[in-house]
């Protein structure tokens, strides 16, 4: 199974099991990658687990949410803020044991417990490789970091600044000042836009605003959030620096977040992340 992508279709509440075998010779010389996506059915929620010497499974009586499930190792991140789309699993040198490992892929079904329910099949594509030197970099459409920059010494990607995620595969658009930029989110959807905070705009004492709007009257509910470093998620919002759920509340046309220049200084020079999220139908907004 090592080194080949198998692609499959996975019903609502059915398993998938794969397995191998880690031998002596192995055991403690090789890192091993699991990788699963499921970017092709962005209304599943499927799940990937590995566990060794028994098949993972779900608890009798739970929701079908991650602590729910038996297992060994799971990518938390990849399924509970990418909502299952990529997930990856990396079992280092110093844990990869000798022995039998399982390897289940599970389409959850109904209400999953994160607001949100799995509607449809899940294509997938699954990937598995030992490795015998180095630590692999997370992978983006079958290529480490998407293509870019791995340290292969710490498993680590440098992305672009219009690339955000620990594989580089979340596109963002870059802000400048003064410039707006438009687009449509269909429900669930999400858009991703970075911007610098440099030295001198904090020797300056300049405030940030981004502001969000929408038609006028139109039944959409978009979210705006904002995070220093990293991704912002909707999932938990105490992962955010910054938010307008206000306007959501009064069910404002325009959304808008204030970094003031105090703010700005705290957190020091570095890059930012802007989300706009659909939780309704969204036709156009500018940013």
């Amino acid at each position: 199974m090592w080194d080949s992508t198998y692609e499959c279709v996975l019903r609502i509440g059915d398993w998938l099991f794969f397995h191998f075998s880690v031998s002596p010779e192995q055991a403690f010389k090789r890192t091993l990658l699991l990788e699963l996506d499921t970017s092709a059915s962005p209304h599943a929620q499927p799940i990937l687990l590995l566990r060794r010497n028994l098949i993972p499974a779900l608890q009798d009586g739970f929701l079908p949410t991650l602590d729910a499930f038996a297992y060994d190792y799971a990518d938390e991140h990849g399924f509970e803020y990418l909502k299952g789309l990529r997930q990856t699993i990396i079992v280092p040198k110093a844990e990869l044991s000798a022995g039998d490992y399982y390897v289940g892929v599970y389409n959850i079904w109904g209400q999953t417990g994160l607001d949100e329910e799995s509607h449809d099949e899940a294509s997938y594509r699954f990937y598995a490789m030992l490795y015998a030197a180095g630590v692999p970099c997370r992978r983006f459409q079958g290529e480490f970091c998407g293509g870019y920059a791995c340290d292969f010494n710490s498993g680590v990607c440098t992305c672009p600044t219009d690339r955000l995620g620990d594989d580089c595969g979340t596109i963002a658009t870059r802000l400048t000042a003064g410039v707006s930029v438009s687009g449509e989110l269909t429900v669930e959807e999400a858009h991703y836009f970075t911007f610098s905070v440099t030295p001198e705009m904090l020797d300056s004492q300049l405030n940030a605003v981004v502001v969000l709007t929408k038609p006028f009257e139109q039944r959409a509910y978009p979210y705006l959030l904002a995070r220093q470093g990293a991704i912002p998620y909707s999932y938990d919002y105490s992962l955010n620096d910054a938010h307008d759920l206000a306007s959501n509340f009064y069910e404002s046309d325009v959304h808008s977040i204030l970094l003031d220049y105090q703010e700005l200084r705290a957190a020091g020079a570095g890059e930012w992340s802007m989300r706009g999220l659909g939780y309704a139908s969204l036709r156009s907004w500018a940013s």
